[in-house]
């Protein structure tokens, strides 16, 4: 799977319980952590390093995919500098910005801006 469900501040009283999301979400893997207890963090990190992988095999040659890898690496390194500094939470903004410029390549969002960036690539005749 690709997508998991990260459950955090575990360790308050009222909480989402492990159980209640296995409920609406049984297919995906569920990791409870406290961002208070880093080493409840660790299982969610080794889910993370298993899906980074990249094949050597992969070469971006399109200027828009190197210019989403770049972006995509800063918004990496902003988030992690933000969860060793703060809470890991407030990296989300980051993570998500990432994850937005990783999209562009795979094709999984696409915005009006990307779009106009593709086509302006094409001529495209009457």
């Amino acid at each position: 799977a690709h997508s998991a469900v990260l459950i955090n501040k575990t360790d308050l009283t009222q909480r989402v319980t492990e159980e209640a999301v296995r409920t609406l979400r049984p297919d995906l893997p569920c990791f409870p952590c406290s961002a208070m207890h880093p080493e409840s963090l660790r299982d969610m990190k080794d889910f993370l390093k298993d899906k980074g992988t990249v094949s050597d095999r992969m070469t971006l040659t399109q200027p828009r995919h190197l210019d989403a890898v770049r972006r995509a690496i800063a918004f990496l390194r902003s988030a992690m500098r933000t969860a060793e500094s703060m809470t890991p939470d407030l990296a989300a903004t980051d993570l998500q910005a990432a994850q937005e410029a990783l999209a562009e390549i795979t094709g999984d969002q696409a915005d009006e801006k990307l779009l106009d960036t593709v086509f302006a690539a094409f001529c495209v005749g009457k």
